[in-house]
């Protein structure tokens, strides 16, 4: 088979697109939360007909959600989950959207529950079933919200929205939890990880654009929760929980699957297969010698069986390096330390099994 690697973690903040076009009038209805681009809107795994979308939107308000394609209502549309985390001031919705026409262009509108009004609108596609043209995604990572980057998100995203992909791959660090201003490292609470999501996804313009592009997410360490973390975190089941409610999806049989345990998937389009790896979830201490140190047995062999089922082209999509090797500085005690995190260097054993059961998938 032919195979691929995603090795490189790089710092990607992008941008947004201009907002969508919704007819928002003044109301007697108290200070409805509405305008173009104003919910926190996500489309995760998605097929020809089907796909799920994500929606944060403030708690006080019931919502209801309607498809329109040329003006006409199509599709149906399903709250197949509500999470509001308290005492936070969010609510998430997860939705699927099904019996949509084969590879279309759509139109999702957000409506208060109790008068049918229209509060947000985006535009998205499903997939067509043959494809005619090269796949195109896009990859990105550490997205930071930090305010010394305001000034150049926009023209990140913009110049990676140029490039017309077809979905998007992110490859860990959409969040970061542990920020130096707001959470102190390995102390996260559950109200924390979620507050912490929440702002990121408020204030990220990918979030917010007119044109939804399909997302497909894995974690590394800092929207896990806390700076080179294993599974001995204490808030992983927290941090898991926000995820999932924010850019995990539900199966779409022979296109996506979700693994078991962790945020760990597969997702299948145009002839090929992405496999989005969870290294933090059962991640061991550094330098442990367990075979399965960095993903745990049952993702590791779910990965090979996975491998080995067709020959389809194959990207491995990881939340940290894969080839690396450890980077010493001397620390203020004279001792050496280590300054990155790779897959090869913290856990050697486990990278020499990888190895050798790549080499047995033909």
């Amino acid at each position: 088979m032919r195979f691929l690697a995603i090795i490189l973690m790089g710092a990607v903040i992008l941008g947004c697109q201009g907002p969508a076009k919704v007819n928002v009038t003044a109301t007697d209805h108290g200070d409805t939360f509405k305008g173009p681009g104003k919910l926190g809107i996500i489309q995760v795994a998605t097929s020809g007909t089907e796909t799920f979308i994500n929606v944060m939107a403030p708690r006080n308000r019931e919502y209801k959600f309607a498809v329109e394609q040329n003006g006409l209502p199509v599709g149906k549309v399903e709250i197949l989950k509500k999470i509001t985390p308290e005492p936070l001031h969010w609510q998430v919705l997860n939705l699927r959207i099904s019996e949509l026409p084969a590879g279309g262009d759509y139109r999702l509108l957000a409506q208060l529950a109790f008068n049918d009004e229209v509060v947000d609108a985006r535009r998205f596609s499903t997939f067509k079933s043959v494809w005619d043209r090269p796949l195109r995604f896009a990859l990105g990572s550490c997205m930071s919200e930090d305010f010394s980057f305001k000034h150049i998100q926009d023209k990140i995203w913009d110049h990676m929205l140029d490039q017309n992909p077809d979905f998007i791959v992110l490859d860990g660090d959409i969040v970061y939890v542990d920020s130096y201003d707001f959470v102190p490292r390995n102390k996260a609470t559950k109200t924390d990880i979620w507050q912490r999501y929440f702002h990121s996804v408020e204030v990220v313009p990918l979030f917010h654009r007119e044109k939804l592009i399909p997302i497909l997410a894995t974690w590394d360490d800092h929207d896990y929760g806390t700076n080179d973390s294993d599974k001995t975190f204490a808030g992983k089941e927290f941090a898991l929980d926000a995820f999932q409610a924010l850019f995990g999806s539900g199966d779409i049989p022979g296109i996506y699957e979700n693994g078991k345990g962790g945020v760990y998937k597969l997702f299948q389009m145009a002839g090929q297969r992405f496999f989005l790896l969870d290294n933090r979830y059962y991640r061991e201490e550094r330098g442990s010698k367990n075979a399965f140190a960095h993903w745990g047995r049952e993702q590791h062999a779910w990965l090979i069986n996975h491998l080995k089922a067709n020959d389809r082209p194959a990207w491995l999509v990881n939340g940290g390096q894969f080839f690396a090797p450890a980077i010493l500085v001397d620390g203020r005690d004279g001792k050496k330390r280590q300054i990155n995190e790779t897959f090869m260097a913290d856990h050697p054993t486990h990278f020499r099994q990888l190895m050798n059961d790549l080499k047995s998938v033909k």
